[in-house]
Order: C-alpha cells, then sequence, then structure tokens
C-alpha cells in the first residue's frame, strides 16, 4: 500500500509535466513516457523469471526497494519544475473550466473508456494467469513469458501510436485499441500454444493503443494548471476499474454468477476451488 502511495503522484503527475514541455508532441512523449514503464516492466518479468530458482526470502522485494531509491535519486537530481510565477499563482485552478470538463459528455465516455481499459489490465494480470495456470496448466515460467509478452505490447503499440494521434488525433486509435482488446478476450480461451500467445499480443497491443490516445485526448481538453488535474483522473479512472473490475469478476467467478469469462465455467470453477 505504501508503494502504491508513491507510485500513484508519478504515474499523474509525469504525463502532466511532459505534456507542459512538449505541447506539439504530446502523443509522442506519452507515448515513450508509458512504454518506458511497461519496457520496465518488461525486463522486470524477464529477470524474475530467470531469477526464479535463486531468489532466497526477501531477495526480490530488497531489489525492488534498491531500484526504487536509485529512481527517486534521478528524478531529485535532473527533473525541474516547469512552473513559473509565485506559489500563490500556482495554487490558483479555474474552476469553471474544471466543472466544464467534467460537464462535456465526451470527456465522461472517455473517462468510463479508461475505467474499462483499467479492468481489463487487471484482468490480463490475475484471472488470465489463473487460467493459464489452473485450466491449461501452464508452467510458471510459461505463465512469466505471458507477463513479459504483455508488456512487451504495450510498450510497442504505445511508441507506435503516439505518433500517429499527432498526425491524426486520438479518437481512431481509442476506437481502434477497444476493438482489438474485445477481440483478444473474446478469442483467447478459445486458442492454444502460439496462438494464444498471439492473442494475447494482439489483446494487449490495443490496451496500449488506447491508453495514449485517451491521456493525448484529456491533455488536449485543459489548459497547463489542470494538466496534473487531468491526469490524475486518468489514473483515478484506471485505478476503480483496475480494482472493482478484478473484484467483480473474481466475485462472479466464484458464485458462478456468469458462465462467460476466460474458459467460460471452467474458469469459474477453478476459480471457486
Amino acid at each position: 500500500m505504501i508503494q502504491g502511495i508513491g507510485e500513484a503522484p508519478l504515474w499523474a503527475l509525469a504525463p502532466a509535466l511532459l505534456s507542459v514541455q512538449f505541447p506539439s508532441k504530446r502523443g509522442r512523449v506519452m507515448g515513450m513516457y508509458n512504454a518506458a514503464i511497461h519496457v520496465g516492466l518488461t525486463v522486470g518479468s524477464l529477470l524474475g523469471v530467470g531469477l526464479l530458482r535463486v531468489w532466497h526470502g526477501n531477495e526480490a522485494f530488497l531489489l525492488f526497494a534498491s531500484v526504487s531509491a536509485v529512481g527517486g535519486v534521478l528524478i531529485l537530481s535532473f527533473v525541474k519544475d516547469q512552473h513559473s510565477g509565485t506559489r500563490e499563482n500556482m495554487l490558483q485552478v479555474d474552476y469553471r473550466q474544471l466543472i466544464a470538463l467534467v460537464n462535456n459528455r465526451h470527456n465522461v465516455v472517455v473517462l468510463f473508456g479508461i475505467l474499462l481499459y483499467g479492468a481489463g489490465y487487471g484482468i490480463f494480470l490475475t484471472i488470465l494467469p489463473a487460467f493459464l495456470l489452473e485450466i491449461r496448466h501452464f508452467p510458471q515460467a510459461a505463465v512469466g513469458f505471458v507477463f513479459t509478452l504483455f508488456y512487451l505490447a504495450l510498450s510497442l503499440s504505445q511508441i507506435i501510436t503516439g505518433p500517429f494521434t499527432d498526425w491524426k488525433g486520438p479518437q481512431y486509435p481509442m476506437m481502434l485499441g477497444m476493438l482489438l482488446t474485445a477481440l483478444g478476450f473474446a478469442t483467447c480461451a478459445r486458442l492454444y500454444n502460439l496462438w494464444l500467445y498471439a492473442v494475447v499480443f494482439v489483446a494487449s497491443c490495443g490496451l496500449g493503443i488506447f491508453a495514449v490516445a485517451a491521456m493525448t485526448f484529456l491533455n488536449q481538453q485543459v489548459s497547463n494548471t489542470l494538466k496534473g488535474t487531468i491526469s490524475g483522473a486518468f489514473y483515478m479512472a484506471w485505478g476503480i476499474g483496475f480494482f472493482f473490475g478484478r473484484c467483480y469478476w473474481g466475485n462472479s467467478a466464484r458464485q458462478e454468477l456468469f458462465r462467460v469469462d476466460f474458459g467460460g465455467w471452467r474458469v469459474s470453477f477453478a476459480l471457486k476451488r
């Protein structure tokens, strides 16, 4: 929980800082930022698979804490604030613009899409591994490879999508991302071996495409004084979907409230066990 509290401002404020620094290249820098996160997750997943048999006790947690401390030192040393003026001016927020932002139905629809994106992200991290372990009997190393593939697809798709959103706008990438993710969820449970990996890759690309396009869209809607606020709104919607989406699917599977999940009723049975 403490780690999450420390992670939240970094995830929310870094896009705001980049948006202010590069107003004409928002999509590109958002894609690079998100890709950097998931490249690190990819490397971490590969490292975890490689060291799976040599970890002892809490060594993995100590490594994570050490790397996080190094990141904090780098931010303190090299990242500079981009604000100007007095602190009183910095704290002044145009609440009329904030209210207009919330009352805009397009923004509300995008925020709801971000909530679904968070839910899909959470399902990939929880229900999909449970399906692979319990139903398909994948070894732990293979599940680790799925995580690596997931993060790699997110990274590549975000690097490619960023410049495209600067060129054509975020609307079509958001639609394409949702469609690819839906296609992946719909077919994942019916495929095996390499085809399963391919579908996971496609669905992961869909999540990455939508994330960059949605973040770019929201940052285009506000002035510099609300960049941090809108980035926080993005991750708040993402966090709500990420947390409650997994709780809903997991609880529904245990109670067998629905039959369509990863693998249909079989996953419901596996999670109920």
